[in-house]
């Protein structure tokens, strides 16, 4: 992928600069579960596959639950099947 300056952007370089700019081992898991969850609704291989990813905290059915270590959760299945 390129920006809008041409520069070649990789997970490798989207990876260094959250380890640059994390505040803490939770920031910077936090961010790359925000950056998977991204990824699985907007790729073409993984959008038409799961009707909803959700972070943890944003799934509607989590309730009262707190950190369980779940990171993400997907819709119970998948478009087109």
């Amino acid at each position: 992928m390129d920006d809008s300056a041409g520069i070649k952007i990789t997970i490798h370089t989207i990876l260094n600069q959250f380890r640059e700019e994390a505040r803490s081992n939770r920031d910077l898991g936090d961010r790359f579960e925000r950056l998977i969850c991204r990824y699985l609704k907007l790729d073409p291989l993984y959008s038409d596959r799961f009707s909803n990813v959700w972070m943890w905290n944003e799934w509607p059915r989590k309730g009262n639950v707190g950190d369980v270590g779940i990171d993400l959760s997907l819709a119970g299945s998948m478009k087109g099947n």
